[in-house]
């Protein structure tokens, strides 16, 4: 996930870095020359270590100001590296009609920076479950951001059968419709949007709501 420190105007990631950059010497100067540092700014040089044929650029929901500073950052050679981008929108299933934008300025400014990607290969509306998934006692994992065409099967298969505060359980239907925001991406080649889930499955816990559970618990 792409993040941007306003007060000193630099982009950076917490990501983690593949496993060859961090076991030893000999490993990082094998692979480093396919990591090279992207992304800096007028007063900051590069700093973020990307693989356009391997990384996603993720966007967070509400992340105007990044998108901007990213988009009046970005340089040639860094744009020409991506290839893969996926701006997350929160959603919740339980409210079809709705308005999934919360990035505002910022997407104005990605899809005229879209003019820039000549090898780009998709462009993603990342629909993040988690507000949704929370109030049903369902949390996100601590690894890193995955994406998914179909909702996780261990998601699915929870909520359908019932959790704490759905005992009864949703529709498979109910479960699984993914809207349609690719209009989020205006700016790049319709062929190349899609829609995806976006969810952290590494570690995943599953919580009662608080509500649901015993006073000790809570103390």
């Amino acid at each position: 996930m792409i993040e941007y420190n306003a007060a000193k105007f630099r982009l950076f990631t917490k990501a983690k870095l593949p496993s060859a950059l961090q076991a030893c010497h000999d490993s990082r100067a094998a692979v480093k020359y396919a990591y090279p540092a992207c992304f800096g700014t007028v007063f900051h040089p590069p700093a973020i270590l990307f693989n356009g044929s391997l990384d996603t650029l993720n966007f967070a929901s509400d992340s105007t100001a990044l998108l901007v500073a990213f988009c009046l950052s970005l340089k040639p050679g860094d744009s020409s590296k991506i290839q893969s981008i996926a701006v997350h929108a929160e959603v919740d299933p339980e409210e079809s009609d709705e308005e999934i934008d919360g990035h505002g300025e910022g997407v104005w400014h990605l899809n005229e920076a879209a003019k820039m990607m000549p090898n780009l290969k998709e462009a993603m509306v990342a629909h993040e479950m988690y507000a949704y998934l929370h109030y049903h006692g369902v949390f996100d994992g601590e690894g890193p951001i995955e994406l998914y065409d179909k909702l996780p099967e261990l998601v699915q298969d929870w909520l359908c059968r019932g959790g704490p505060c759905c005992p009864g359980g949703f529709t498979e239907a109910e479960v699984c419709d993914m809207p349609d925001e690719s209009y989020l991406l205006r700016g790049f080649n319709k062929s190349k949007v899609r829609n995806v889930w976006s969810w952290r499955t590494k570690k995943l816990r599953v919580h009662s709501a608080p509500w649901m559970r015993r006073r000790s618990d809570r103390s």
